[in-house]
């Protein structure tokens, strides 16, 4: 009987480490399509500050907007002008 039990509780623990790996996968992929939707709006962002920039807000302004440090937007724009010089 015992052996029974055993049994029952190692196939039980199968299937739920079966499941387990199931939604870990789930879990992962939800990640990773976030992260992919979270570089996406970075990007956009970064393109909108660059723009905003050279249309005359200043950094301080940008960043009020966006919640960062002027210090943050300049690099956002410093990273674009190292992109354009090469």
């Amino acid at each position: 009987m015992n052996y029974n039990r055993t049994f029952t509780n190692t196939l039980m623990r199968r299937q739920s480490v079966s499941d387990m790996e199931t939604k870990l996968e789930n879990i992962q992929q939800q990640i990773d399509y976030k992260q992919q939707s979270l570089d996406n709006l970075l990007e956009l962002r970064q393109k909108f500050v660059i723009e905003a920039y050279h249309n005359g807000m200043s950094m301080i302004q940008i960043g009020k907007l966006l919640k960062i440090t002027r210090q943050r937007v300049y690099a956002i724009c410093k990273v674009e002008e190292e992109n354009a010089k090469v």
